[in-house]
């Protein structure tokens, strides 16, 4: 079962902010990073909070500053395979070209990067996303 939550299922043509959960959004305490959301709910954009597991603790950061989140955890399908960005695109009828990615663990980003989407690896400098969105949306 694929998880989202969505006020409304169409992302607007905008380019799309698709957001790591553990380790970025959240520490392994489960307590938001409130200076990246801060600089996330700076942008107008549409963003998608993409997370492997804890699909419950993920939907717990949707609303204002993130609307949708998806997950393939009952697959057992995680961001270090390329059908997990592939059925992402799919489910929200999105290119690779229209989205933005940031997140903790390198192996996913290349990954993503693989696949067309611009992605950076989120070191824990809020800066370097706030810059690193900036230039990218």
């Amino acid at each position: 079962m694929v998880l989202f939550r969505a006020k409304n299922l169409k992302i607007n043509m905008d380019k799309t902010i698709l957001v790591d959960g553990m380790g970025t959004i959240y520490n392994e305490e489960f307590q938001p990073n409130e200076k990246l959301l801060t600089i996330l709910n700076s942008f107008t954009n549409s963003k998608i909070l993409v997370v492997n597991k804890f699909r419950e603790k993920g939907s717990q950061a949707l609303g204002k500053n993130i609307s949708n989140s998806f997950s393939l955890e009952e697959q057992g399908i995680n961001k270090n395979d390329p059908e997990y960005f592939k059925l992402l695109m799919e489910k929200f009828d999105i290119s690779p070209e229209n989205l933005i990615y940031f997140e903790h663990n390198s192996e996913n980003v290349e990954t993503a990067s693989k696949l067309g989407i611009k992605s950076i690896h989120y070191t824990g400098n809020n800066n370097e996303i706030k810059l690193f969105l900036e230039s990218n949306l």
